[in-house]
Formats: structure tokens, C-alpha cells, sequence
């Protein structure tokens, strides 16, 4: 580590800019490979990155290029001075500066100083640039939530529309994930709304697959569990807000239909994960209630095998003129399935709801009794 990098470790500022102005080389690595501007990156030190970005140019124009013998004599000087730090192997010069910005740039995301970030981006760094192989830092941003660096990149440029290594939008991502903000910020910079995830995993609940099995003819049954081709209306139901979903079915361009390469909708996700409300607001933007999964499903069957089954849920399906598949409502009673006609429902109900008045009036008349 020479001066000038240790200068910019520390945010010596002052120091850095005497440094260079001395002719000390901007471009030298140190033992980890990293230059003078990276560690400033690293560290975040907005002022010593401001002062390596604006002499990059004159530096690398006017040849101040170091080897091993021809240091400048401050450089010798305060390498002496430094005699008992490590040095290791310092590797050939960077001979353009669009290469070590971008270097640079990627460690000020991966540490998040944003401010350091929003300099480089103003001063040239490549806002398209990847993570790793296929991986973009706005997927990843959006991935973890990141709100405030995904808005920045998205304002420069980013490409809203660039799938991640497996195939999924960020839009689905960012959904999947229930992040609101983010969605809506991506919608805001025209996000395909309808696009759909490669492979991007919207579970069935143990009770959907035991129907699914048994109502099947068998097909399509060894990647039953893994159903893919989601898009942001479908993942959302899983994990997000009713805010994110009334912000997706605001978007004028949203198939609220959109099945997934299973057959299933966001309204079945939703009646299968016995989400009450969100299937209360897409029967407002009028879901279609009537539409059967590939394996033969219909979101009244979904909302009857669901572990989370609620009476509210399937009330509203019937009100809004639901229709069971095969003429009959599916549900399992350990591995058994029985079955219930629709004009049956309200009898049950109704049975039920006269019992526990019978139990609470008994209860009552004892206590009464007993006082």
C-alpha cells in the first residue's frame, strides 16, 4: 500500500490531492488488486473519490504511469515512510477509466453508499453493467429491497425490462418478494406488468395437490409441487400487502386473468392461501370465477381444499356465481374425498348455525341454574 492509497483508506482528502498533484500515480494496486479510487469506494469517502475522478483523466493523459522504477520522489519518500506495511504484487496499470470507474462503481453498491454511486453514474459509470454473469444490479437491488439504489438506477437508465439468470422479471421479483414501494416505482418506469417468471415458484398447498391427484388423470403429476410462469399479480397473493395489489390492478394494462403454466390465477393463489380481502378486491376488478386450471380446478374448489379455508371466502365466490368443477365441491377428510352439492351449502350452514345457538342456550340456561 503506497500513499496514496493509504491516504485514500482514510479519507485524507487533503493528502490526496497534494499527492496527485505531485504526480503520484492514480492507477497503482495495491496487494488485493484494488486502486486508490476503489478503496474510497470501499470505505466511502465521497470527497477523495470526488478529488480521483476529476484528476483520472489528466493523470492517465499525461502517462503517470508507475512501474517499480520510476516512482516520483515523493512517492519514494513516503513509501520509506510506510516501509512497515505489506506490499504485494501490483499488478499491470489500468490503461482505461471507464474500467476501474466501473470496478468502482460495483464495490460502492456492494458497501451501499449511494451517494458515491449517484457520483460515479453522473461522471460515466455503465449503470447496465452486471453483478455477475446475468445478473444486473437492479435485479439484485430489487431482490433485497432496495429501494432507494433501485430508484437511483432506474433514473439512469437502468434496463426495467432485464430478466435475471432464471428467467424472472423484476417486476415479479420485486412482488414475490412483497416489496410496495419498489413495484410501484417500477411500474412507474413502464415495467411489463403481464410479463411472466421462467422460473419462479408459486407452491400449492398439501390439500390442493391431494385434489389435483385425485381428480388428475395422472399427468403433469412429478412437477406438480413446483408450478412456474407467474406474473407480478399471481406471486403477489403470497406475500404482498393489499397496497401492492391495488397498486397492480390499477395499472390500466393488467390481465387480472393471467394463469400460470399450471392453469391457476392470482384469484386461486389467493382463495388457496385464504386471503380474504385480496379476494374480495379481485372479484371488485371482476376476476373471472369460472376459469379451470389445467388439471381441471376451479377457484371454488381451490378455496374448498385449502387448509385456510374461510366460509367468507366461498360465500362471496357463490355470490358472485361461482361454479364447482364436475358438479361437485372436492374436499378431503383424511384421504378420502367427499363431495357437497352447491344447493346443498346453505342447508349446512345453516344447520350449523342453529346447533351452536342450541349449545350457547343450553350453556346459558345451565348457568342460570346454577346462580
Amino acid at each position: 500500500m503506497n500513499a496514496l492509497t493509504k491516504a485514500a483508506k482514510n479519507g485524507h482528502y487533503t493528502i490526496v490531492e497534494r499527492l496527485i498533484k505531485n504526480q503520484a500515480a492514480v492507477n497503482i494496486r495495491t496487494h488485493k488488486k484494488e486502486t486508490a479510487l476503489m478503496i474510497a469506494c470501499r470505505k466511502g469517502h465521497l470527497m477523495v473519490v470526488s478529488i480521483l475522478m476529476t484528476h483520472m483523466h489528466e493523470c492517465l493523459n499525461n502517462r503517470y504511469i508507475i512501474t517499480e522504477k520510476n516512482f516520483s520522489t515523493l512517492e519514494i519518500e513516503t513509501r520509506l515512510a510506510f516501509s512497515q506495511l505489506p506490499y504485494g504484487f501490483y499488478s499491470p496499470p489500468i490503461t482505461e477509466v471507464s474500467e476501474e470507474r466501473n470496478q468502482a462503481f460495483l464495490i460502492a453498491y456492494k458497501n451501499k453508499h449511494v451517494c458515491i454511486m449517484k457520483f460515479l453514474l453522473e461522471n460515466g459509470a455503465n449503470v447496465q453493467i452486471e453483478l455477475r454473469i446475468s445478473l444486473s444490479l437492479l435485479n439484485n437491488a430489487v431482490s433485497k429491497g432496495e429501494y432507494e439504489i433501485v430508484n437511483l438506477l432506474l433514473k439512469n437508465g437502468a434496463q426495467v425490462q432485464k430478466r435475471t439468470n432464471f428467467g424472472i422479471p423484476s417486476l415479479a421479483l420485486a412482488s414475490y418478494r412483497g416489496h410496495t414501494d419498489i413495484v410501484t416505482v417500477l411500474l412507474k418506469h413502464e415495467a411489463n406488468i403481464n410479463s411472466k417468471a421462467d422460473r419462479l415458484p408459486i407452491p400449492l398447498t398439501s390439500q390442493e395437490y391431494i385434489w389435483i391427484k385425485q381428480n388428475s388423470n395422472g399427468s403433469d403429476l412429478n412437477n406438480i409441487m413446483t408450478d412456474n410462469g407467474g406474473t407480478a399479480l399471481i406471486c403477489a397473493p403470497l406475500k404482498g400487502s393489499l397496497r401492492l395489489i391495488k397498486a397492480l390492478l390499477q395499472d390500466k394494462n393488467i390481465n387480472i386473468n393471467s394463469q400460470t403454466n399450471m392453469g391457476r390465477t392470482a384469484l386461486m393463489i389467493a382463495c388457496g392461501s385464504g386471503r380474504e380481502e385480496v379476494v374480495e378486491l379481485l372479484l371488485h376488478y371482476k376476476a373471472d370465477l369460472n376459469i379451470r386450471s389445467k388439471l381441471g380446478a376451479t377457484v371454488l374448489d381451490i378455496a374448498f381444499v385449502s387448509r385456510m379455508r374461510s366460509m367468507k371466502i366461498i360465500r362471496a365466490l357463490l355470490r358472485n356465481g361461482a361454479m364447482y368443477s364436475r358438479g361437485k365441491i372436492p374436499f378431503p377428510e383424511g384421504n378420502k374425498l367427499c363431495t357437497l352439492r352447491s344447493a346443498d351449502l346453505p342447508n349446512v350452514l345453516n344447520r350449523i348455525w342453529f346447533f351452536l345457538r342450541f349449545v350457547f342456550i343450553l350453556v346459558m340456561s345451565k348457568l342460570i341454574v346454577f346462580c
